[in-house]
């Protein structure tokens, strides 16, 4: 049986911050590299690799391994250790003082957050019966547009009035309080108790193959579908190229005005 509805609520909210911090605190250091190339002497490379390459392959490699983990290990004390390792390493990257001392926290950080897609995603469908995971997968997914949003915000107006350190400092601290909170706050859901009996997902299963070859739509709706999708697709790629097209223009410009005030 799913757990009450107040209780998976309140931790799919739980989640749902989690989410929500780990996406502003990875979007902290897009909005760092003026200051880092001015005080660390950072090439484009460098932070390219910083901002990419070390998060993105380090988050994606150990994502496998904390999906293995999340099978078999207590699913809320993975994400706690997970969310105060991030944290603590985001805001450890305020204290360094060289390129590769940013490069061991920014793994740290992809490490961290390694564990939160694979925690979420397990518990969510064990809280929740199937007729209600999409609706609580669509309210998790909301915190990484706002994540993002917030990091860029967050990370260019404290850089702005305080400095890149403190900006790193301040944001990445309060995650160990998120992590103490999810601890105390979160339940560990039963493994399969949402799930119902396997005759039941054959005999839905049937259904399901006999509503997708039943046709319900006449050929008219479906031929007028067809047509407004390659409309659309049409306009998107006429609108795309116009944005490409004057942007090559602008940047032909500039380079051309500068060439002209160079010989002049």
């Amino acid at each position: 049986m799913p757990p009450p509805p107040p209780r998976r609520n309140a931790t799919l909210c739980l989640l749902t911050l989690t989410l929500l911090v780990s996406f502003i605190d990875r979007n902290l250091l897009s909005t760092m590299f003026e200051p880092l190339n001015k005080e660390l002497g950072l090439t484009d490379s460098q932070l390219g690799f910083l901002s990419g390459v070390a998060f993105s392959v380090c988050g994606a490699l150990f994502g496998l391994a904390m999906g293995w983990l999340t099978d078999r290990l207590n699913r809320k004390h993975l994400l706690v250790c997970g969310i105060a390792v991030w944290s603590l390493a985001t805001a450890a990257q305020g204290l360094a003082t060289s390129y590769w001392q940013l490069l061991l926290t920014r793994v740290l950080v992809g490490i961290g957050e390694a564990t939160g897609g694979p925690v979420a995603h397990s518990m969510i469908c064990d809280l929740f019966p199937p007729d209600e995971r999409g609706r609580a997968l669509s309210v998790w997914n909301t915190a990484i547009p706002a994540g993002t949003l917030l990091g860029l915000l967050l990370g260019g107006g404290i850089t702005g009035s305080l400095g890149w350190r403190a900006a790193f400092i301040i944001v990445g601290l309060p995650g160990v309080l998120l992590a103490a909170l999810v601890g105390l706050c979160a339940r560990e859901p039963v493994r399969g108790g949402t799930e119902r009996p396997h005759e039941e997902l054959l005999e839905s299963d049937d259904e399901g193959w006999s509503a997708m070859l039943t046709p319900t739509s006449s050929p008219a709706e479906v031929n007028t579908t067809a047509w407004q999708t390659t409309a659309l697709a049409a306009l998107r790629f006429h609108t795309d190229g116009a944005v490409l097209a004057r942007g090559r223009r602008s940047s032909w410009r500039g380079r051309n005005g500068r060439r002209r005030a160079s010989s002049c």
